[in-house]
């Protein structure tokens, strides 16, 4: 008596299954592993109004999140307008471990007044790149008391 079909295909799957299930594949081997960050603060980052000529700095971090090591290779901020922010003293490249961070400064200092934008462009070895838009105002300050009038 033939066999249904039904019954014939689950039993024929019968031995793939049960290869599959018992490789044993390790989570995180070499050919399946990812070097992943992230930078914080998240969002838009906008900086305290500031006269012109006067500074102030935000600190960013790089963390590592994947699974294995990646190493921040750089970071600047692009602007339109005129190079109010700059990016200070850099320790890239930087090796992360997961796990890992690196921190820096993004410095802002207005030579006129207005609002300025910026992105904060921080690129992974890769070819992955992280991306922050920063903001911050310069104005006038008439009595010379470090404060925006």
């Amino acid at each position: 008596m033939p066999v249904p079909v039904r019954f014939l295909l689950p039993a024929l799957m019968l031995p793939f299954a049960a290869a599959c299930g018992s490789v044993g594949l390790e989570e995180n081997m070499s050919f399946g592993g990812k070097g992943m960050a992230q930078v914080a603060p998240d969002g838009m980052v906008q900086f305290e109004s500031r006269p012109v000529g006067k500074g102030t700095s935000e600190d960013f971090t790089v963390d590592s999140v994947g699974d294995i090591p990646i190493t921040v290779q750089d970071a600047w901020v692009e602007v339109t307008d005129p190079n109010v922010f700059f990016v200070g003293a850099l320790p890239f490249p930087k090796s992360l471990d997961p796990g890992d961070s690196v921190s820096f400064k993004v410095n802002f200092e207005p030579q006129q007044s207005g609002i300025f934008y910026g992105t904060l462009v921080v690129t992974m070895d890769d070819g992955s790149t992280l991306e922050r838009n920063v903001t911050g105002a310069g104005c006038n300050d008439a009595d010379h008391d470090g404060v925006c009038n």
